[in-house]
């Protein structure tokens, strides 16, 4: 099976019905979390409320398997068989991306190393055209770029992608006040696969960063974006303005002085990406194969 698979009008009506009311019902949690009160590990396994994660300007709630409705899942469960009989559910988020998080973006990237084999990304609503775009590697040509493709998901289309083998980001795209994507993402992983190695990964991911930062800074010029810290205080205002923050949480992580891991992996944890190609470029000069990993392991201890 070749990915990405493009898959138009995934769901019934009625099945993209019972989708939207759920997702409405996780937005309409009383109180959602800040990134930086919760681990990583619980992102992506349990989160109960929508989790606002500044970085990439979204509000997140993951779930295991048996806390999501079944016509929700028996699609995507139905179509994953098909490809690999073998696969499971992982995990399952909902999530929705609007400036009210941030400025919503997504860079070069590969999901970290796993037996996670593909990813059904699903657009259930939203009124902005934001291009998912899929390198595809050539095999035969592992230092060369592979071929580039966008793909403008309209509501109930689903993109499938191989997430740790196929680098993946969004078009660059400006979000104006009241402009929303909702999405559901559903992880499958397969308990016998080979996880490709985070070296292969981080140099098949920094071959496209260039080009999407050239592309960002048109967008959200440096010298205009607010820093993180900034962001994480613009997201955290707007969510109290919602009515939404849960004040007991932030006041208990503001008081411990202590900082989550929240970091995802190579290139996903959202620093500075022009300072970590510059390294890597450096230190490859002194002909140091393990240079990638060694840096991205010291950017997790200093953040």
């Amino acid at each position: 099976m070749k990915f990405p698979i493009l898959q138009e009008q995934f769901y019934t009506q009625e099945e993209l019905d019972s989708a939207n009311s759920f997702m409405k019902s996780i937005l309409d949690a009383p109180t959602w979390r800040m990134l930086k009160e919760i681990t990583r590990e619980q992102i992506e396994t349990d989160m109960l409320v929508p989790v606002v994660d500044h970085f990439l300007a979204r509000a997140q709630c993951s779930l295991p398997e048996h806390k999501v409705p079944e016509e929700i899942l028996r699609k995507p469960k139905e179509e994953a068989k098909k490809i690999n009989p073998n696969a499971q559910i992982r995990f399952v988020s909902f999530v929705r991306y609007s400036n009210q998080f941030g400025f919503p973006q997504l860079g070069p990237h590969l999901d970290p190393v796993s037996k996670e084999h593909f990813f059904f990304d699903v657009q259930l609503d939203g009124n902005v055209d934001w291009p998912i775009v899929v390198a595809e590697e050539d095999p035969e040509a592992p230092d060369k770029k592979g071929n580039v493709v966008g793909y403008s998901l309209k509501n109930n289309d689903s993109l499938c992608i191989e997430i740790t083998r196929q680098a993946h980001w969004r078009t660059p795209v400006k979000f104006k006040d009241g402009d929303f994507i909702d999405m559901i993402f559903i992880s499958f992983e397969d308990p016998n696969i080979e996880p490709p190695t985070l070296e292969w990964q981080t140099e098949i991911g920094l071959k496209y960063m260039d080009d999407y930062e050239a592309e960002l800074e048109l967008i959200y010029p440096k010298n205009t974006t607010m820093t993180f810290d900034q962001r994480a205080e613009y997201a955290k205002n707007n969510v109290k303005q919602m009515g939404k923050l849960d004040l007991n949480a932030v006041a208990a992580e503001e008081g411990s002085g202590k900082k989550q891991d929240n970091e995802i992996s190579f290139l996903d944890n959202k620093k500075d990406f022009y300072t970590l190609k510059q390294e890597a470029e450096a230190k490859k000069k002194n002909d140091d194969p393990s240079c990638m990993v060694e840096m991205m392991n010291e950017m997790r201890e200093k953040n």
